[in-house]
């Protein structure tokens, strides 16, 4: 595809050179000497148009931007702001261009792992990919529409994105017709990342103008700081609970708040958590001098959003404690925990671990490839939606994932889309986490793993398929999550289910004794996590498609000829001058005024 483009536009450009010269170019008082180089002149013009031919393509080539007829004079951003009203549209603007740069960045090492098409760009569902591992990596954010939820990558348009939905309807309709076939580019997979944060974090001033309207306070009126951080916890409250401001009765909700430590047992931590970043901000803007002032709905909203970016990081003490608690009472080396003894640190007085074996199975957290003894995955417990705490509606805060990490050293070791069992097997043998010491040397099964997945795939592995990140959970079972085939799961956050649902999902105290009481072998055998030897990517494209080669050996035969195009040009120059020269009249030396 790539070289048909190419030949179009060469033909296309090499019509240029088919021009007639304006007759003034021709004088009727033309000397002889002109008039014999006339031919010479006239060739040495029409390969002007050739130069820049080959000038284009080479800017074009190293840019790895050429397309011919592609449908794209606008790009994404263009799209999303182009119905927006001129002060919305400004204000987006500034705000896109100063989260731009940390969102490049962040982007980079995973789009340069993903697979693209022949002319360069993404699939929707690699698009829809690298997005969810972006937020997940940033801010611990499970953003509703770009989180799969046990689902796959292409099972939904990038358009449904909730926060998308706040968009005019026109601009939505663009964005759906913009992603139609057309795949994406990497500025436009960076302009959506800073769209959907931007206008998911924006979600936080319509709650807190909620939160004002709760106890009718004018939005217009500055709060003294006391006050201010009783707003900051109705805000934070109501979220963590999934109460609907709107819906509930204010006198209701403020006694709940009053009360979080019994639903929340962390709350006075969290609290210390908003109280600081409050401070800072307030300290940031008005000076460390000032204590406890006034503060004004804009200064309060720009806190939240704060800590809303700052809340997955702030939480992962918790999580790491609630992977420990676990981990003690894990079937040596296997990432997992039997039923039983789940349910047991319930009963011995840990509140999490109560959620039903059905809800366990919805998120995925239950492994019963043993049908008698069912097992609880660490990993996929600890980034379940079951421990995402707090949802502002487009977005849930959940656990920091460790194998986030793990996945962002490995992209920048590699900066490819596929690698070779050898290549994968010394980046990792290398590479510790918190549970896993390094280096060491990884067991003949991995590698022979490896290989098998290479073989399923090509002869390469993918970094971003199901196989590998199957492979990643033998090789750091506390770490990263079992991945499912696509369809056999479908988890929900507990903001996300009905009052009668949630209490649903809870086993009441006594089947978790049924469950404790229950009596394990001495020497019954360990189970393994399973292998399952079928692949899911995001896109069915062959990692071969990929342009990085192509563009290279197009800039490589764009620069051979745009040499090739400045030696004939000097040759002609150079043959015309001798000719020029061969048939000019003798100088006159002797003429007066003129030093010769």
């Amino acid at each position: 595809e790539s070289r048909t483009r190419l030949s179009q536009l060469v033909r296309r450009l090499s019509t240029l050179g088919e021009f007639t010269h304006p007759s003034s170019l021709t004088m009727a008082t033309a000397s002889p000497t002109s008039r014999v180089s006339q031919p010479h002149l006239e060739h040495l013009m029409k390969r002007v148009p050739l130069f820049a031919l080959w000038f284009i393509i080479i800017l074009t080539s190293a840019r790895g931007e050429y397309n011919v007829d592609d449908g794209h004079s606008k790009n994404l951003l263009d799209v999303i702001v182009s119905g927006m009203r001129a002060s919305d549209r400004q204000a987006f603007l500034i705000d896109t261009r100063r989260r731009l740069p940390s969102a490049s960045a962040a982007l980079a090492p995973i789009l340069a792992t993903l697979p693209r098409r022949a002319d360069g760009r993404l699939e929707v569902a690699s698009a829809r990919y690298a997005l969810h591992h972006y937020f997940m990596r940033q801010f611990s954010w499970r953003v509703k529409g770009l989180d799969v939820a046990g689902s796959h990558w292409n099972s939904s348009s990038l358009a449904n994105v909730s926060s998308l939905q706040k968009l005019p309807a026109s601009v939505r309709h663009g964005i759906s017709d913009y992603l139609k076939g057309s795949g994406m580019s990497d500025q436009d997979v960076r302009a959506l990342a800073v769209a959907i944060q931007k206008l998911a974090s924006d979600n936080s001033e319509d709650r807190l103008r909620a939160v004002y309207n709760l106890i009718s306070y004018p939005v217009d009126v500055e709060v003294n700081y006391k006050f201010a951080e009783y707003f900051v916890d109705l805000y934070t409250g109501t979220q963590i609970l999934g109460m609907d401001l709107a819906k509930e009765d204010p006198n209701k909700l403020m006694r709940f708040v009053r009360k979080m430590s019994m639903f929340y047992p962390r709350w006075q931590q969290f609290q210390n958590f908003t109280r600081d970043v409050l401070a800072a901000n307030t300290k940031a803007a008005l000076g460390s001098h000032v204590q406890q002032p006034p503060m004004a709905f804009a200064q309060i909203s720009q806190v939240l959003r704060t800590i809303e970016e700052r809340h997955g990081s702030w939480r992962s003490f918790e999580c790491l404690e609630l992977k420990s608690g676990l981990m003690e009472v894990e079937e040596p080396g296997t990432g997992r925990v039997r039923l039983s003894s789940f349910y047991g640190k319930a009963l011995n007085g840990t509140w999490q671990f109560s959620e039903t074996s059905d809800y366990l199975r919805q998120l995925g957290c239950l492994d019963e490839s043993e049908p008698s003894s069912p097992r609880v995955i660490i990993a996929n417990y600890i980034n379940s939606h079951s421990n995402c705490i707090s949802s502002n509606g487009h977005f849930s805060v959940c656990c920091v994932s460790e194998c986030e990490s793990l996945y962002g050293h490995i992209e920048g070791k590699l900066g490819t889309p596929t690698a070779s069992p050898e290549e994968l097997g010394s980046i990792v043998s290398s590479l510790p986490s918190s549970t896993v010491n390094a280096p060491r040397e990884l067991s003949p099964v991995m590698m022979q793993r490896l290989r098998a997945i290479a073989a399923e795939d090509g002869g390469s592995i993918p970094i971003y398929g199901r196989l590998f990140a199957q492979w990643m959970h033998h090789a750091y079972p506390h770490e990263c999550e079992f991945p499912h085939i696509s369809g056999t799961t479908s988890p929900k956050a507990l903001q996300e289910l009905t009052l009668q649902e949630q209490v649903q999902i809870m086993t009441n105290k006594s089947i978790m004794e049924l469950h404790a009481s229950r009596k394990e072998r001495r020497n019954a055998p360990v189970h393994g996590a399973p292998w399952l030897l079928q692949e899911e990517l995001p896109t069915n494209l062959a990692v071969a498609t990929t342009p990085v080669g192509w563009m290279n050996v197009q800039l490589v035969v764009a620069s051979s000829a745009f040499a090739v195009t400045i030696l004939s040009l000097l040759h002609t120059a150079a043959r015309a001058s001798r000719r020029l020269s061969a048939r000019a009249p003798p100088c006159v030396k002797d003429v007066k005024g003129i030093d010769v």
